[in-house]
């Protein structure tokens, strides 16, 4: 029998030269984010925000999440109010060079109803102006002297360059609420606010010609929708315009928030690209039913592994009674619980100093650690604020580690004094041992570290080894050699080195086990460890002897 080979797929038993192309690259494994966080929204008061709630008229489920990666972006979506607070913190935690969250997915859950204003004409028919940022936020609210002030409301005037047609504006009032202390959050007080422009119609006399303007017009349409209903003419007159003066205050946008909101909000995010959640239930709200859902979703429910940031009580009164009974009640290694209100430098009313709460240090805290790489624990780091409403004293400080909760401190010994977290930690309370028998760390550097390799192992091996479109994978165009060589070579470019940092000092001991249809593969590998403690001990020695 002649001898014969299989190449490029075929069986080969001619003499001759066979070739075939195939790829030298070595494409690099995926770098996913680490920096992403999650804001759900389930203040079913509050006046600002923006989009559909995750039950919504223009939006639902993952629709109605809207992601931002910088603070201008973020703070105009929702206008004003705590989010638009968080902002700062978020993405600059520390000074103008720090880097903070790389995107903040913000979704509300809420069934939301849009707020609407309609144009009624004299000649027949109606044009139903509807707000795309539904719930309360889309009603538009005037000041003392009719100006806007909130939400959204659209005016009409004579033509400019043709007094004999007409001209549609829409605005949105912009002041933006107070903080817990009831300052003003940009300094500019409600009577002195302006509304701004957002969209502005071309001149027109038909009624068609404005609707085919909202229908394609890009700034119209970020923010409403129009219907036009019930037209038997088409023609839009001077009696029009008498009947519209001042301000056409869209109304009637609701808002309501309950179990089944924040069930489909979760489930909206199951699989999203995220790391952190942050809680907007703090201080006597730490442990209240959504903080409780938000943590069994990201132990039980979500996709990788997810982290939950809590803030706990902001003064020395309730150190005990909302941070540490906190950081007790959630026990894990995914929850993380923060303390203390702060200061900041008020840069906009003279005050000085301006008290914030514990949320605004919690935001603090999670830019900074979003703005840095798993293996770079959060220990020593600083953050940007002047001031502490508790200062802890070193025992108080240690009380926090034991009981679990993630503090801040003045250090006069770094870089000329910052205010510095104290350690970065969760609030697991088995916390005596950096790694524990099964796996689980109080420290977040360790538990970031692992979360990330995890996170791109799981992404790279489905896109590598089960992705192909073209072949198996089965027992034959993937053998538990490839597996193992892959791994071995993935978990190799995780490794750090004398030059560049990374996830993990060294691994071993890779197996792939046929488990059915299935392969099972473990390996060790040793976390790139914080170091957070020197001793340093000196040797008196005799001068006689020298």
């Amino acid at each position: 029998m002649a001898t014969q080979f299989n190449f490029n797929g075929k069986l080969i038993k001619l003499p001759g030269v066979y070739t075939k192309t195939e790829s030298g690259v070595n494409n690099q494994p995926l770098e996913l984010s680490y920096g992403n966080i999650v804001i759900v929204d389930s203040d079913d008061t509050n006046n600002y925000g923006g989009g559909a709630g995750v039950a919504g008229v223009s939006e639902t489920g993952e629709g109605s999440i809207y992601p931002f990666d910088n603070i201008k972006d973020l703070q105009n979506f929702v206008g004003g109010g705590v989010i638009w607070d968080l902002a700062l913190p978020l993405f600059r935690p520390f000074n103008s060079g720090s880097q903070g969250c790389s995107k903040v997915n913000y979704i509300r859950a809420m069934t939301t109803v849009a707020a609407t204003q309609t144009l009624s004409f004299a000649t027949g028919g109606d044009v139903v102006f509807t707000s795309l940022h539904e719930g309360l936020c889309g009603n538009g609210v005037e000041g003392a002297t009719n100006l806007l002030t909130q939400g959204f409301a659209w005016t009409m005037e004579a033509g400019v360059v043709d007094i004999a047609k007409f001209r549609f504006k829409f605005w949105r009032g912009t002041y933006k609420g107070v903080d817990d202390a009831g300052l003003v959050l940009d300094g500019i007080a409600v009577g002195d606010t302006a509304p701004v422009l957002v969209a502005t119609s071309p001149e027109v006399t038909l009624l068609s010609e404005l609707v085919a303007w909202a229908s394609t017009d890009y700034d119209f349409n970020n923010n409403f929708s129009a219907n036009g209903t019930g037209i038997t003419g088409d023609t839009i007159v001077a009696g029009d315009l008498s009947a519209t003066t001042g301000n056409q205050l869209f109304a009637a946008g609701t808002q309501t928030a309950d179990a089944a909101g924040m069930t489909a909000a979760l489930e909206a995010i199951r699989a999203l690209d995220y790391t952190f959640i942050l809680s907007l239930n703090y201080g006597a709200n730490a442990q209240d039913a959504d903080n409780f859902s938000l943590q069994f979703h990201i132990e039980n429910e979500a996709k990788y592994q997810k982290y939950l940031v809590v803030g706990g009580g902001d003064s020395i009164t309730e150190f005990a009674s909302q941070s540490i009974a906190g950081a007790v009640a959630y026990d894990s290694n995914r929850v993380m619980v923060v303390h203390g209100g702060c200061k900041i430098q008020d840069r906009l009313g003279g005050l000085g100093l301006r008290t914030k709460s514990v949320l605004f240090k919690t935001a603090l805290v999670l830019g900074r650690t979003c703005g840095l790489a798993p293996q770079i624990p959060i220990t020593f780091k600083g953050i940007g604020i002047a001031g502490e409403v508790h200062r802890l004293s070193i025992r108080e400080r240690e009380t926090a580690l034991d009981a679990g909760v993630l503090t801040t401190y003045y250090d006069s010994e770094i870089g000329g004094g910052i205010f510095a977290i104290t350690q970065g930690i969760n609030t697991l309370q088995d916390n005596r041992f950096v790694v524990n028998s099964n796996g689980t760390s109080h420290l977040v550097s360790v538990e970031r570290i692992a979360a990330q390799l995890n996170k791109e192992l799981e992404v790279n091996a489905k896109n590598t080894l089960l992705g192909n479109q073209f072949a198996g994978p089965n027992r034959s165009t993937l053998s538990p050699a490839i597996v193992k060589e892959w791994v071995e070579n993935f978990l190799r470019t995780k490794e750090a080195t004398a030059t560049e940092d990374d996830l993990i000092l060294s691994f071993q001991d890779i197996t792939v086990t046929i488990v059915q249809d299935a392969y099972k593969v473990d390996y060790g590998f040793v976390p790139n460890f914080e170091v957070n403690k020197l001793f340093m001990t000196g040797l008196i020695l005799d001068p006689n002897l020298i």
